[in-house]
C-alpha cells in the first residue's frame, strides 16, 4: 500500500498537472482578441456578457453580445453558430416565423457605411452613448408637458388608464381564403384617442399641476429607461444602425402592420413606450431625432477602424430564424501584396516609375520607384478598397490609370487589372506615341521679272521662290518698303536676288504671284 505521504505526493503533482494544462481544455474563459475560429460557436442569449463560448470551448471573456435582428428568434444553446469577420458580412437572408402562416423572408442590405457604424459602435460604444448626456432633457420635457394632450400613444407609458387604441375587431379566423392575404388575416382596427380624451377619461380629478406633475414623473421613468447604464440602450442602437440611411424610412413607419409579418421593427417597439410621431424623420422631438439620431451623427465623425486594422466577430446562426450576432473588436491580421511595373505589350518590367498605395480614406500606405523586381506592400487589411496610382510614369511612357483592388483571406486578391498566377498586381503602361512631324511647305520656282530688279544682260529672269500655298501678292510687292530697291543701272547677282525675294516671301507670309 502507498504511504501517506506518496499519495500527498501524487495528489499534489496531478494538482499541478491540471492548473498547467492549456485553459480551452477545460472550457475557461479568454478573450476574443484571436479573432474569428474555425468550428461551432455557441451562443445562449443576449445583451449581456459570457454567453459566447468559441470552438475550443473557452466563453468569451467580457464580450456582450448583441443580436441584429428585431423579428427573429433569441439565440440558445441548441443552435450551431459559425464565426465570420464583420468585414467579410454581406446581404442575408432571415426567416421570420408568422403563427398560423407560412415563413416570410425577409433581407438585410448590408452596405459599408453599416459595416463602419458597427464596428466603431464595438470600438467607442462607452463615447457613443456619452452623447446622452448632450440630450437637453430639461427642455424635451417643457415640450412634452406642453403638448401631451395633443400626441398620440400607443401603449399607455404615461398612465393614462385608458386604451390608447380600442380593439374594434377580433382576429379573423384560421381559413385559406384569409391565411392568402395576411393583412385581412391580421388586420386590427384601431381607433387612435389623443391623450386629451384620455386625461379626460382617466384623470378628470386632476388638478392642472397634479397632473403636469404626474406626466412629469413618468416622462422622467421613461427615459431614465434608454440610460447608457442599461446594456438595452446599446441593443437599440445596434438596431438601428444595422440599417443603411436609405432603409431609415421604412424603420420609423414600420407598425408592424405595414409588412405581412405582422411583426414591428426595433424603433416602433420603442416609440410606443414615448409616442406616436406622424413624421418621425422630421419630428425634431421625436424619439428618433432626440434620442437615435444624435448618436448616430457621432458615430459618423469616428475613424473609420477597418481601415485601421480593426475587425469585429460576427456568429451566424445555422438556422436563419435566429438572431445573426455582433460580438466583439480584434485586431485584424495584416496581410500583403506585390505590385509590378511593367510594358503591356511585351510584359517586361519597366523601371523608374513613382507609384503609392492610398487606402479608403485616401491616405497613403506606400510608395516607390518601380524596378526589375515586384514590390511588396504590407500593412493591409482585408476587404478595405485600396488604389494604386502613378504619379510619375517611367521616361517614354503614358502613365498608367488608377488601379482599385481588396484583399481577401490569406492575401489573395479582387481587382479588374491584371494579376499574375503567383498573385503579383500589374501596372502596365503603353509607350507615347511619337508626333509626326509638320509637314514641310512646297514652294514653286519660277522665272520672273521684279519690280525694280532689271534682267541682266543675256541672262534670264531673277528667280522667286513661291509657295504652294497662302495668298497671293503681286511680285515685288512689299519690297519697297523691307528694304532698299536697287539701282536701275546696277544688276543684281542671280543669288541675291533670290535671297531677297525668299526674304520678301518669309516676312510677308504671302503667296508672291507673277504677272
Amino acid at each position: 500500500m502507498l504511504s501517506i505521504r506518496t499519495k500527498l505526493t501524487t495528489l499534489f503533482t496531478a494538482a499541478v498537472m491540471i492548473m498547467t494544462m492549456p485553459v480551452a481544455a477545460f472550457g475557461g474563459r479568454v478573450s476574443a482578441e484571436d479573432g474569428v475560429k474555425e468550428g461551432i460557436y455557441r451562443v445562449q442569449g443576449f445583451n449581456q456578457e459570457g454567453i459566447i463560448t468559441d470552438p475550443d470551448g473557452n466563453t468569451l471573456d467580457g464580450v456582450v453580445a448583441f443580436c441584429l435582428d428585431t423579428k427573429l428568434h433569441p439565440p440558445v444553446a441548441s443552435v450551431e453558430y459559425t464565426g465570420k469577420s464583420l468585414s467579410e458580412l454581406t446581404d442575408y437572408d432571415t426567416t421570420v416565423e408568422i403563427t398560423n402562416l407560412d415563413h416570410v423572408t425577409e433581407s438585410k442590405h448590408i452596405t459599408p457605411s453599416v459595416r463602419r457604424r458597427l464596428l466603431a459602435f464595438l470600438k467607442d460604444q462607452d463615447a457613443i452613448l456619452a452623447k446622452y448626456n448632450d440630450i437637453d432633457l430639461a427642455a424635451e420635457k417643457e415640450w412634452f408637458l406642453d403638448n401631451a394632450a395633443n400626441l398620440d400613444y400607443y401603449d399607455d407609458p404615461f398612465g393614462f388608464r385608458i386604451s390608447v387604441h380600442e380593439f374594434k375587431a377580433d382576429i379573423l379566423p384560421v381559413t385559406d381564403e384569409n391565411k392568402a392575404v395576411p393583412e385581412n388575416y391580421y388586420a386590427k382596427v384601431y381607433t387612435p384617442k389623443t391623450a386629451y380624451e384620455k386625461l379626460n377619461a382617466g384623470l378628470l380629478r386632476e388638478t392642472e399641476t397634479q397632473l403636469r406633475t404626474l406626466i412629469g414623473n413618468k416622462f422622467d421613468d421613461v427615459w431614465n429607461s434608454w440610460s447608457p447604464t442599461k446594456t438595452m440602450l446599446r441593443q437599440q442602437l445596434v438596431r438601428m444602425i444595422i440599417h443603411d440611411d436609405a432603409l431609415w424610412g421604412g424603420l420609423l413607419a414600420d407598425d408592424g402592420k405595414l409588412y405581412n409579418d405582422n411583426k414591428p421593427d426595433e424603433y416602433f417597439t420603442q416609440t410606443r413606450k414615448y409616442y406616436l410621431s406622424s413624421d418621425p424623420m422630421s419630428d425634431p422631438h421625436s424619439l428618433w431625432n432626440v434620442l437615435y439620431k444624435p448618436m448616430i451623427d457621432y458615430i459618423d465623425t469616428l475613424p473609420d477602424y477597418f481601415v485601421e486594422g480593426l475587425d469585429a466577430l460576427i456568429l451566424v446562426p445555422g438556422d436563419n430564424s435566429y438572431q445573426t450576432m455582433l460580438g466583439a473588436w480584434f485586431e485584424a491580421p495584416a496581410e500583403e501584396v506585390r505590385i509590378m511595373k511593367v510594358d503591356k505589350a511585351t510584359g517586361r518590367p519597366l523601371q523608374g516609375a513613382e507609384l503609392e498605395v492610398l487606402d479608403a480614406d485616401g491616405k497613403s500606405v506606400d510608395s516607390w520607384i518601380s524596378s526589375d523586381e515586384a514590390h511588396t506592400v504590407g500593412g493591409l487589411y482585408r476587404n478595405i478598397t485600396y488604389t494604386i496610382r502613378e504619379i510619375t510614369a517611367p521616361d517614354g511612357y503614358t502613365a498608367a490609370e488608377d488601379i482599385t483592388f481588396t484583399v481577401g483571406d490569406g492575401g489573395t486578391v479582387n481587382t479588374e487589372a491584371n494579376v499574375t498566377e503567383d498573385g503579383v498586381i500589374l501596372v502596365e503602361n503603353t509607350p507615347e506615341e511619337t508626333p509626326e512631324p509638320e509637314p514641310v511647305q512646297p514652294v514653286t520656282v519660277v522665272h520672273a521679272p521684279i519690280a525694280g530688279v532689271p534682267r541682266q544682260p543675256g541672262g534670264t529672269a531673277p528667280v522667286l521662290v513661291q509657295p504652294v500655298t497662302g495668298e497671293d501678292v503681286s511680285a515685288g510687292a512689299g519690297l519697297e518698303d523691307r528694304g532698299e530697291e536697287l539701282p536701275e543701272e546696277e544688276t543684281a547677282p542671280s543669288v541675291i536676288v533670290l535671297a531677297v525675294v525668299i526674304a520678301a516671301v518669309v516676312l510677308t507670309g504671302k503667296r508672291a504671284s507673277t504677272h
